[in-house]
């Protein structure tokens, strides 16, 4: 059925099945995930008393896994970036089947220690790519909807690992198929992602159009794509053309909420042995809420200083005021960006970003944020 005159109601559109097939295959990594961090509950109090670890492995074990997914999400954008989208699930497929399997025939905790540290090297790739692959394939009017379900599948995996657990928790060595179960979801998208097409997104990236089109034509309901096309390569050429940082830079720029998120989760294996759960999780949600006041207080008085663009009915500053050549958001006054041009009118415009002289509280409210979430969080995994 056709959209109406605006072109904005499309709910009614029906899409091939090719779409739903695509975002239930990439999710099962979203499901994988949710499964690997949540299962050790339960087998963690298995190995414990099969192998008597201490204090010391049974805290390695838990948080190998997280401190690997925080190392590799480091290189997911890279890694996504050189190999495409599809094959970078894929690989992290293989990762997750080698992963567990390593764990299900483990003869120490030796291997069930390399075991989680795979898989979660799995989980920081996959964490970011699926989303990034669901969201490039989807069409725009259920691309919000398709993407949610890798967060919904997260959460399904650690309501199955808590099935699981308890299912054969009365077995011998009942943590061997807790852990090494891990292995199907991993070898079924394996399998089912041979079918699947590479987002049209990176096709269109690396020059092949003409797969591009037909990827998109698989996709969507209908049979001309030039429009989405040209908007596809309207955005990659924006972001080649209006970078912020340059690019070594914001790679390197990116290893800093990483190391402070994985410092941060031994802070809460430590905060937790000498303060307790109570109190650690409290003064967690008080760093969060304490991060997010920081973060307000950084964007705010950008919003307020940044001089209207004029678009979408805004009341401008007048016809020397509207910062007319950009194309989106507000442009900023005075600002001083490497990435700015000067304007007959005083204003600095900027692409794609906004100078100004409240950027650091905005770093320091993320940074924050992370410092607070992390041992929270990993309170939560360990005595849930």
């Amino acid at each position: 059925m056709e959209s109406g005159k605006d072109g904005g109601d499309r709910a009614d559109v029906r899409h091939p099945f090719m779409v739903y097939l695509m975002a239930f295959c990439a999710t099962i990594g979203g499901f994988l995930f949710g499964y690997d961090t949540g299962i050790i509950n339960g087998a963690i109090l298995l190995l414990q008393k099969e192998y008597s670890l201490g204090p010391t492995w049974v805290e390695g074990i838990v948080s190998s896994c997280i401190g690997a997914a925080a190392i590799f999400s480091f290189f997911s954008g890279i890694i996504a970036d050189a190999v495409g989208r599809k094959v970078s699930i894929m690989m992290t497929s293989v990762v997750f089947t080698v992963g567990a399997l390593l764990m299900g025939v483990a003869n120490g905790p030796e291997m069930i220690l390399i075991g989680r540290i795979t898989v979660g090297a799995a989980i920081g790739v996959v964490s970011a790519v699926v989303p990034v692959y669901v969201a490039e394939c989807s069409p725009s009017d259920i691309r919000g909807r398709l993407v949610t379900v890798h967060q919904l599948c997260i959460t399904i995996g650690i309501w199955i690992s808590s099935i699981f657990a308890g299912a054969f928790q009365e077995l011998d060595e009942g943590w061997r198929y807790m852990l090494g179960l891990g292995a199907l979801p991993g070898i079924l998208q394996f399998v089912l992602f041979f079918w699947l097409p590479e987002s049209p997104r990176y096709q269109m990236m690396k020059g092949d159009l003409e797969k591009a089109r037909a990827t998109l034509l698989s996709l969507r309901s209908t049979d001309d794509v030039t429009n989405e096309m040209n908007a596809i390569q309207a955005t990659i050429d924006e972001e080649e053309n209006n970078k912020g940082f340059d690019v070594r830079m914001a790679i390197w720029l990116s290893v800093i909420p990483l190391s402070v998120n994985f410092l941060a989760t031994f802070i809460g294996l430590w905060a937790v042995e000498t303060m307790g759960r109570r109190k650690v999780l409290s003064a967690s949600f008080l760093a969060i809420a304490f991060s997010l006041l920081v973060l307000a207080a950084g964007f705010f008085p950008t919003w307020v200083n940044s001089p209207h663009t004029g678009l979408e009915n805004e009341p401008g500053l007048g016809e020397d005021g509207v910062c007319s050549s950009y194309s989106d958001g507000r442009c900023s006054q005075g600002g001083n960006g490497t990435n700015a041009m000067s304007g007959g009118d005083g204003l600095r415009y900027t692409f794609g970003y906004c100078p100004t002289d409240y950027s650091w509280l905005a770093v320091l409210g993320c940074m924050l944020f992370v410092l607070g979430f992390a041992p929270g969080n990993m309170t939560i995994i360990i005595y849930m």
